[in-house]
């Protein structure tokens, strides 16, 4: 995944007018990634993960790039299955609210017991109690993406789609100055990719519909972020 600044820098390597500014290069770099996100089934936006956890730990980091936790996640004990009378949804609670319960959870001995909250803190998961055994967490993700605003936003997409994001931002950048040779160019790219080792295609909005259509490849399209 790409931030917004990695996107823009892409761009402006080939949009090297004396004029240009940011903003219009930040539209179209918009434009154009919410375009590429519109062809992908609203599948391949959310997805639910499962972390094996074990005694003691009360921390559990999670994957860059995450839109969204859909709350709440679930405790699941292995001993009886996900449907199991142990298994049940965690309460959330604020970062304020989690240190009230569990004040010093890194000491030697914070104390265990059957975990029933969690906050989220930066990138982690904070569970309370302390966990008393191995368990797993099921943790539902996603969410509509939204605009890339500040230069550290990061596209959802994986790193070989940064070509096609850069394609169709240049074909509308060149479009807008009537340059429709150029912007031409750059509409094929934007569609068809260009080509890689041994003349494969690499990137475009048609490879990605076509992608977005077999399942099975959706670790194509979507960063893999497993835990």
């Amino acid at each position: 995944m790409s931030t917004l600044l990695e996107l823009e820098t892409r761009v402006k390597k080939i949009w090297k007018r004396d004029d240009a500014d940011t903003t219009p290069v930040k539209d179209a770099v918009n434009d154009t990634y919410k375009a590429m996100l519109s062809v992908l089934g609203h599948h391949k936006l959310q997805d639910r993960m499962y972390k094996d956890i074990i005694r003691d730990q009360f921390e559990i980091s999670l994957p860059l790039g995450i839109l969204r936790i859909n709350h709440p996640i679930k405790l699941i004990d292995p001993a009886g299955g996900s449907e199991g009378a142990n298994s049940y949804p965690l309460r959330f609670m604020t970062k304020a609210e989690y240190d009230d319960v569990e004040p010093y959870p890194e000491a030697t001995d914070p104390g265990t017991g059957v975990p029933w909250g969690y906050t989220l803190w930066k990138n982690s998961i904070y569970l309370t109690s302390i966990p008393d055994k191995a368990y797993l967490l099921e943790i539902s993700m996603g969410g509509d993406p939204v605009d890339l605003l500040v230069d550290a936003d990061a596209s959802i997409l994986s790193s070989v789609w940064d070509e096609t994001i850069a394609a169709g931002a240049l074909h509308r950048l060149f479009a807008s100055v009537k340059l429709y040779t150029d912007s031409d160019y750059w509409r094929k790219v934007y569609l068809n990719g260009s080509e890689g080792d041994g003349n494969m295609l690499v990137g475009g909005l048609n490879l990605l519909s076509q992608l977005d259509r077999d399942n099975s490849n959706a670790v194509s399209i979507i960063k893999n972020q497993p835990l």
